[in-house]
């Protein structure tokens, strides 16, 4: 298939990939992820990294995990090869990559958001990574909440459980609601660049169509799931 070329520079090669042909996953991207108190201290580890300014856990994080969660954590991740195109460009052409890496951020942060209020949490602590298990680029953000939520004027000091069916449903929905946002961001960009969006997966991502065999091959080894925070990697 020939390059497309349109005011910015296109990035697809000559017959390298069928731009129809989906890009298979590797491993889960987006879900929500229960931390029990077997696991706290890994995500506890995480959040208190210097990469990560040394932030504590968030209000409600329950060590105790009176009801079998010491918290929540919902991992926000774009689609890999989008990743793998903004680092791909970051050299030749780093409006493509801050507007990818922005996109990821805004759509991430209303997300989380909406989240905090429908299902009644705290406010959430932020994990940010840029690379999975194996050093690949894998955008993404752990948004973490505790399992308890203030009681407010019902019991002034007290602490509630977060409904946790409440929550995974809201999760499942705002994943979806996520990449939907991601998408919207970028797809003028995408078009100019001659590539285009595969059909969503099981998390609502969309992998990027048209990127050659040298971006490719910078995500084809298998990783671990994002979920697993102590595996994912900073630059």
């Amino acid at each position: 298939m020939p390059a497309v070329r349109t005011g910015r520079r296109s990035i697809v090669a000559i017959g390298t990939r069928a731009p129809q042909a989906p890009v298979p996953a590797v491993v889960t991207g987006s879900q929500l992820v229960v931390v029990t108190r077997w696991q706290a201290r890994a995500w506890e580890q995480a959040m208190g990294s210097a990469a990560q300014d040394h932030q504590g856990p968030p209000s409600g994080w329950d060590r105790q995990a009176r009801s079998g969660a010491v918290g929540y954590d919902l991992v926000l991740a774009t689609p890999r090869t989008l990743s793998a195109l903004a680092v791909a460009v970051v050299r030749e052409d780093p409006e493509v990559t801050r507007a990818i890496v922005g996109a990821h951020h805004q759509a991430m942060g209303e997300v989380a958001h909406q989240l905090t209020i429908a299902a009644g949490t705290e406010m959430p602590v932020l994990v940010g990574h840029d690379l999975d298990s194996e050093g690949q680029p894998w955008l993404h953000t752990h948004v973490i909440y505790g399992a308890l939520a203030r009681a407010g004027r019902q019991d002034p000091g007290g602490w509630l459980v977060v409904d946790r069916g409440r929550l995974e449903r809201l999760a499942a929905t705002l994943m979806w609601g996520y990449q939907l946002l991601v998408r919207h961001q970028l797809a003028d960009l995408l078009g100019d660049l001659g590539l285009d969006w595969s059909l969503p997966a099981a998390d609502g991502s969309s992998e990027v169509l048209g990127l050659g065999a040298g971006e490719l091959a910078t995500i084809d080894t298998p990783a671990r799931p994002l979920g697993e925070i102590s595996a994912c990697r900073d630059e």
